[in-house]
């Protein structure tokens, strides 16, 4: 078994950490629903007691963009709206309950109106640190002047590249809340991956490698490379998520990000 690295976990309550976690979550969504470069923003936003809902009925199939975030015990009395306002645009949707929100009241109540647990989300933490090893796989910043990578590997890894979706993108891009960077293999760009600055946090994120590079270290140089960026840009934590137990959990935790807890999501 390969040894993990050792990591400082940030000091921070857990109601903290979803404070910021849910501040930082609804930034990065409208962010990145405005800026989607595989269709048109359509993002609502909607509050229910303490919940806030997104739908978007340009992603109907998206859990991303289909969700419930912070939805808390009191609120059962909400969740018939809630279901209404997602059934008048036929959407199906996730609700995200971090582990403080996992109440046996509220949790009852989910069942009982039909919700099914699916696959838990893992949140992680660390604090930045400064690349001090040379990279071994080049990767590259995106700017205007290579931005036609970035876009060539979207459509390769299956993205529908809206045309005027692509000027939003090249001019956020050389903006001060948003980087990708891509690695070159070959000269070409062959996995990409998101860094989003809020305050003094980093949130990474998008993160793809093309089917027959997987293997290489292209995810663990791009966590290297945006824990760097994080750094540099002064944050004092960093963010990321995905599924339990798959090759990015394990490249997350080389990398040296802690594991702060799973999420229960429950879909309807």
């Amino acid at each position: 078994m390969e040894p993990v690295e050792q990591t400082v976990t940030p000091i921070l309550s857990l109601n903290d950490l979803d404070y910021i976690t849910n501040t930082l979550d609804r930034s990065f969504t409208r962010f990145n629903n405005e800026y989607s470069l595989m269709a048109k923003s359509s993002l609502e936003e909607k509050r229910f007691g303490n919940a806030l809902a997104f739908k978007d009925k340009n992603h109907p199939t998206s859990n991303y963009y289909n969700r419930v975030i912070g939805l808390s015990e009191g609120d059962e009395a909400h969740l018939d709206e809630i279901l209404t306002w997602f059934k008048k645009s036929n959407l199906h949707f996730t609700v995200s309950l971090p582990p403080h929100l996992q109440s046996p009241t509220l949790v009852s109540a989910l069942y009982q109106k039909g919700f099914q647990l699916s696959e838990p989300d893992c949140l992680f933490a660390a604090i930045p640190k400064e690349a001090n090893e040379p990279n071994c796989i080049q990767v590259e910043k995106i700017t205007k002047n290579n931005v036609s990578k970035l876009l060539k590997l979207m459509k390769q890894s299956g993205g529908k590249v809206l045309p005027t979706q692509v000027k939003k993108i090249e001019k956020e891009i050389v903006g001060s809340r948003f980087d990708f960077y891509v690695v070159i293999i070959d000269g070409i760009a062959v996995a990409r991956a998101s860094i989003f600055f809020y305050e003094k946090t980093a949130w990474l994120s998008n993160a793809v490698t093309l089917p027959e590079f997987r293997g290489l270290g292209c995810h663990g140089m791009l966590l290297k490379t945006r824990l760097n960026a994080a750094f540099n840009r002064g944050c004092s934590l960093a963010l990321t998520d995905t599924h339990f137990g798959t090759t990015s959990h394990r490249n997350i935790l080389r990398s040296g990000f802690h594991l702060c807890y799973m999420t229960a999501e429950f879909t309807w």
